[in-house]
């Protein structure tokens, strides 16, 4: 699926994580580790709830002080992998 600034994102009700000090670790569907850094974890931490794509740069954009177009770029193959892996879903 092809993720737009409307596209909602919804973490994974059983995908399993922890904390690691300032990372995480996630174990996918497959049964595979991804660990996050610092800016992975607020982009998970950020989707505990259900939101759009535009609204979550947004978000980031402002806690980072970054153009939203560069958090965007930066941010959608991370959010590919996510969904990928089916630890977030896409509607």
């Amino acid at each position: 699926m092809r993720i737009d600034d409307t596209t909602t994102l919804t973490r994974n009700p059983s995908a399993l994580g922890t904390s690691t000090g300032d990372t995480m670790v996630l174990l996918d569907e497959r049964g595979e580790y991804l660990e996050l850094n610092p800016v992975g974890v607020s982009v998970w931490e950020s989707l505990e709830r259900p939101m759009t794509l535009g609204a979550l740069v947004l978000l980031l954009a402002t806690e980072y002080g970054a153009a939203a177009a560069q958090v965007r770029g930066d941010v959608l193959p991370f959010l590919g992998e996510l969904a990928e892996r089916g630890l977030v879903l896409l509607t």
